[in-house]
């Protein structure tokens, strides 16, 4: 059994798209859409998939403002390519790739420590799943 490492990962975003740099990690959630499908003499709720999944997720890093293709594309209401590597992009290795939507970015200042950055985001339309090539 293969153990992948988290620090391998590469987010991408933008046209192009380019690396976000100085990450410390990010999330990808999918959810499936369902709709209640109970009907009278039914003992209990029923739902069936609507056929609508939904994404979202969240970067982390350290703050890097002359990012200009990666951290600075990354403004609240932004529309952007997307390209996820959780494990890396060597040959073969999976990449999940679609368009998001920047919903919010949060920079905080604490004494005596790194200045982090959070970015949340919405996928719109599919997430796309394949490898990579090389």
């Amino acid at each position: 059994m293969t153990t992948y490492l988290g620090n391998s990962g590469v987010l991408k975003v933008g046209a192009g798209p380019t690396a976000v740099a100085e990450l410390t990690g990010f999330t990808i959630t999918e959810t499936s859409g369902t709709v209640e499908d109970t009907a009278q003499g039914d003992t209990a709720q029923t739902h069936k998939p609507n056929g609508l999944p939904t994404w979202t997720g969240s970067m982390r890093g350290h703050y890097f403002p002359e990012d200009t293709n990666g951290q600075a594309v990354l403004v609240a209401g932004a529309e952007l390519g997307f390209e996820g590597s959780p494990t890396g992009t060597a040959n073969g290795r999976q990449k999940l790739t679609g368009t998001i939507i920047v919903t919010s970015i949060e920079i905080g200042s604490d004494n005596g420590a790194v200045v982090p950055f959070t970015c949340q985001f919405q996928g719109t339309g599919a997430l796309a799943r394949g490898t990579h090539s090389a």
